[in-house]
């Protein structure tokens, strides 16, 4: 049988009637379980409760992302300062008159300008070198 034919032969049977009571029995039913699912109500307070807390978390979003870029804002303010510092310490062993320290104590440092000095201009350059890196 195909399925051309089972339809036809579906639509050529008479329609079904309902049993006896069938729509009393349903109706008995629906209310048997509405009055067993019926729903409590929250307090009132209960929604306002949800909302301040709604509203804290929100503000502890708020104040958690000020907060992070305010971190962010001195970070950056700090890199910056510290690659203005390494250019100044970088100008500064560049130089060719660079000192030697010879020693000292808590109250006096003893310190040689080799560059003033004039053998520093007889030192070979890898003599001159060495006196920088000290």
């Amino acid at each position: 049988m195909t399925d051309q034919q089972l339809r036809e032969a579906l639509r050529a049977l008479p329609p079904a009637s309902p049993a006896p009571h069938f729509t009393t029995r349903v109706l008995a039913r629906t209310y048997e379980t509405s009055a067993h699912t019926h729903r409590r109500r929250l307090p009132a307070w209960a929604g306002a409760a949800a909302a301040a807390l709604l509203l804290a978390l929100g503000l502890g979003a708020a104040e958690r992302h000020a907060a992070r870029e305010q971190r962010r804002a001195d970070l950056r303010r700090e890199t910056e300062a510290l690659r203005r510092e390494l250019a100044d310490l970088r100008q500064q062993a560049q130089r060719t008159e660079t000192p030697l320290y010879l020693g000292g104590n808590d109250q006096v440092d003893v310190v040689l300008d080799v560059g003033a000095m004039p053998i520093a201009a007889a030192l070979p350059a890898h003599a001159a070198g060495i006196a920088r890196e000290r």
